[in-house]
């Protein structure tokens, strides 16, 4: 879902001042990542937390322009997991960007992207095809894996109680079993976003804090408070929207496991 918010004026309170801010972010000339087959959920946090090894581009395009954010957020979730660079060669033709890209949304096995040595460089150069293929693959979800009425279920508050447990659930998946989530936010109306959760952290007696990137402004990452006793999850970084978060393509983690079971010694 695309979004146009409007930001907090300049007399916000300091609390939300600060959330405001978004994480200090590495470049990529800070950073080499290991080979995907010896990458630990550090590495890949260290991905996601990096700029450069993102999307040069947000969420846009889609069915009636209302944007692809859940397609973008699997394409840049599967890169850090199976993109390697390497800009020692050629850059790719326009054939085999294609190819790299398709493996990418494909989940089809790792993939060497020859020229560049950063994820941001090559989608910037290749964006039209990039954003080609999350169209399409947009609209072979919604026709055929009816992705439209899962975006129409889901409540826009839970009691406490259970809003508790699903974040525990999402804790659980995201820090002790080091994944990184793709959670679909549902909004008011018939419509839902997306998130990837990079990390979360415990505040003690007080909750969760979400550390995430929202395809929506691609280039920061954001930390979200979430407090014991809440029903929703608030966006405080850009408007007051509030959500109910859901771990959505845990099988796209499947199939990215058994690419390393299949490839990695």
């Amino acid at each position: 879902m695309k979004t146009a918010y409007r930001p907090y004026s300049f007399i916000a309170p300091l609390l939300t001042l600060w959330l405001l801010l978004p994480l200090g972010q590495a470049h990529a000339e800070d950073y080499t990542p290991p080979p995907a087959c010896e990458r630990t959920p550090k590495d890949i946090r260290a991905l996601a937390r990096n700029k450069d090894f993102r999307l040069s581009f947000d969420n846009d395009g889609g069915i009636l322009n209302q944007g692809v954010c859940w397609w973008h957020a699997r394409f840049q979730r599967a890169a850090w997991y199976l993109a390697e660079f390497q800009p020692e060669f050629p850059k790719p033709s326009y054939e085999r960007a294609k190819k790299i890209i398709n493996g990418i949304a494909n989940r089809s096995g790792f993939v060497s992207i020859p020229g560049y040595s950063n994820f941001k460089a090559f989608s910037k150069d290749f964006s039209y095809l990039i954003q080609e293929r999350l169209d399409e693959w947009q609209m072979k979800d919604a026709t055929l894996g009816f992705a439209w009425i899962d975006g129409l279920e889901g409540e826009t508050s839970l009691p406490s109680g259970e809003l508790l447990r699903t974040m525990d659930e999402i804790y659980e998946r995201v820090v002790k079993q080091g994944e990184i989530g793709v959670i679909k936010l549902q909004v008011p109306g018939l419509s839902s976003h997306a998130w990837i959760i990079v990390n979360m952290i415990k505040a003690p007696s007080k909750g969760y804090d979400l550390e995430i990137v929202d395809s929506n402004y691609g280039s920061k990452t954001y930390i979200i408070p979430y407090r014991f006793g809440d029903e929703t999850i608030r966006q405080v970084y850009l408007s007051s929207r509030r959500f109910v978060p859901a771990l959505m393509y845990e099988d796209d983690l499947e199939q990215i496991n058994d690419i390393k079971r299949r490839n990695c010694r």
